[in-house]
């Protein structure tokens, strides 16, 4: 469900109702994916964004300021989670730190989804 800073944001007037959360999510996640640079490739730009719906789009620009400065590849998502693991071990509130391991699982599950529904796809066109 959107927060009612979001949802304000994206037009969305009764953000319980199913209708329009739904229609205001798709419209925040076309947003993520729109502040993101170019120059991510697509795949890693979809769990990045989707990454950002979740914990939100501050943490996931810290993160890949964090992981640039490491030298590392601020493109890509693997690297990307990695920084956030780190993040959520370092951590002071307890709270926060639980919610960025959420949103690396959530990526994750939704990879996991993306996979199964790939092969059941290709599996049934045999």
């Amino acid at each position: 469900m959107l927060t009612q800073k979001t949802a304000r944001e994206v037009g969305i007037t009764k953000r319980t109702d199913p209708k329009q959360s739904v229609m205001g999510g798709s419209i925040y996640f076309q947003s993520l994916l729109e502040r993101l640079p170019e120059s991510i490739p697509r795949q890693d730009k979809l769990w990045i964004a989707i990454a950002a719906y979740n914990l939100g789009f501050s943490y996931l620009k810290e993160a890949r300021k964090k992981t640039l400065n490491t030298n590392g590849n601020a493109n890509s998502w693997t690297e990307i989670c990695n920084t956030l693991i780190l993040m959520a071990k370092e951590e002071d509130d307890p709270s926060m730190a639980t919610r960025i391991n959420e949103a690396v699982d959530y990526v994750q599950n939704v990879q996991l989804y993306y996979r199964t529904l790939s092969v059941n796809k290709r599996n049934s066109s045999i």
